[in-house]
């Protein structure tokens, strides 16, 4: 009988743990300069996300109280843990929704991580009120802005109910602020 010999080939298959260790460590190198950029890349869109509905909360309350016929209010709370709420009463509270007349639908916007902030140029309750002839939000000219990390948008808001938007610095069809 002869006994099988094992060929080097035989022996040779797969890798080494030389070969594994330096391949971890490539990867790990590469995570790691590639890691910072991809949560700014996260950090921007989110920002450009958040803005935009912002604006658009803005002029559904426009639209909302031309089809309605009476005024619309926006109740907010700015800061970390801030809100925007679409109502018919000027008394309403964002957060709890007490003394709110509600439209149709429920019109709620929430903050949704803890990294964005939201700031308003001119808060007062209400933030903004939509005349129900023309959608105008008279008097109530202001800027609404959202800071995540390096990032800074505005919404801007005009005495016409006009909405705006730019960010710094520049991203997805979003200007940037002068």
């Amino acid at each position: 009988m002869k006994r099988e010999r094992w060929t080097s080939s035989a022996l040779r298959e797969g890798f080494t743990l030389l070969e594994c260790l330096i391949t971890m460590a490539l990867v790990t190198i590469i995570l790691s300069t590639a890691a910072p950029s991809l949560y700014q890349w996260l950090q921007r869109q989110h920002m450009v996300t958040q803005t935009r509905e912002i604006g658009q909360m803005l002029n559904i309350a426009s639209k909302q109280a031309v089809q309605t016929g009476e005024p619309v209010y926006v109740a907010a709370v700015t800061g970390r843990n801030w809100c925007l709420r679409l109502s018919h009463s000027a008394t309403c509270e964002c957060r709890s929704g007490r003394h709110c007349k509600p439209l149709a639908e429920k019109y709620l916007l929430e903050a949704d991580s803890a990294d964005s902030y939201l700031a308003a140029g001119r808060h007062t309750t209400p933030l903004a009120k939509f005349e129900a002839t023309h959608g105008m939000s008279m008097g109530f000219a202001t800027t609404l802005s959202v800071y995540a990390g390096t990032f800074e948008s505005k919404v801007i808001l005009s005495n016409l109910g006009r909405v705006r938007f730019c960010m710094t610095p520049s991203a997805e069809g979003l200007p940037a602020c002068s």
